[in-house]
């Protein structure tokens, strides 16, 4: 058995896997001694890839709580604009779908590498079983990939829903309008939203998907920008008014 799951057919999945088990031994013994590795690394790489401080919830009139996921719903909500309209727009897309950035980098790695270690070994031992010899693993990796994308997309968000269990403070999306966002992913136009990061009162950070509050603005990645109101998943944003209101 352990022969085969290190065999050259194998080798990426069970690399994969044993990465995972890297990473987490790391976080765990981090966790032990102190140290949250995950805030480490999320402290370190873009934005757009490190997930926020704490996932936003939003609690509704009758007090029930949902999980705020901006930036999978916003995507959803957006599926009427030109895809073909740039690159940045399906990058955006992309990371929405995918929900890059709704976890911490590390359980995001941890859920992607899981996945395509699973699920390139259990493709191999389905041909194997079928033609009597796995693929070669530079023909697994393909089908392997593309089949964990969904399963991470789905277990990422089950991961988001469960996390702010652990969180002290929850702040309801109305309250973002008014605040400071900085654009992270894209170019953010009529028609096409792009990510920002906002901090709230907590000093934790958010993603939200922004697009110009007057026609023919837009918006690239870096600018500040405010949160003057709120469509569905989408915040419509202008230029401050006042350098005064800008970050120092």
């Amino acid at each position: 058995m352990i022969g085969s799951l290190f065999a050259p057919s194998n080798a990426p999945f069970a690399v994969a896997l044993l990465v995972m088990l890297g990473i987490a031994l790391i976080e765990g013994v981090g966790m032990m001694v102190g140290v949250a590795v995950s805030r480490l690394v999320d402290s370190v790489i873009p934005d757009a890839l490190s997930g926020p401080d704490s996932v936003d919830v939003d609690m509704n009139a009758d007090m029930d709580t949902d999980i705020d996921a901006d930036v999978d719903a916003g995507f959803d909500g957006d599926a009427g604009a030109d895809v073909g309209a740039g690159l940045p727009h399906v990058m955006t897309e992309a990371i929405g779908w995918l929900r890059i950035g709704q976890v911490p980098f590390l359980v995001y790695l941890i859920v992607l590498l899981t996945s395509f270690g699973l699920i390139g070994l259990f493709t191999q031992s389905a041909v194997t079983s079928i033609f009597g010899a796995p693929l070669p693993a530079s023909l697994a990796i393909v089908p392997a990939g593309f089949l964990s994308l969904p399963v991470v997309r789905v277990v990422v968000g089950v991961v988001a829903r469960v996390m702010p269990k652990v969180e002290t403070s929850a702040v309801s999306r109305g309250s973002f309008v008014g605040g400071l966002g900085i654009v992270v992913t894209g170019t953010a136009e009529t028609g096409a939203p792009a990510q920002a990061r906002l901090i709230d009162r907590h000093g934790q950070a958010h993603y939200v998907l922004v697009e110009p509050d007057i026609e023919g603005e837009r918006f690239e990645t870096g600018a500040t920008v405010l949160l003057v109101s709120g469509e569905g998943a989408v915040f419509r944003v202008i230029h401050p008014p006042s350098d005064a209101l800008l970050p120092s």
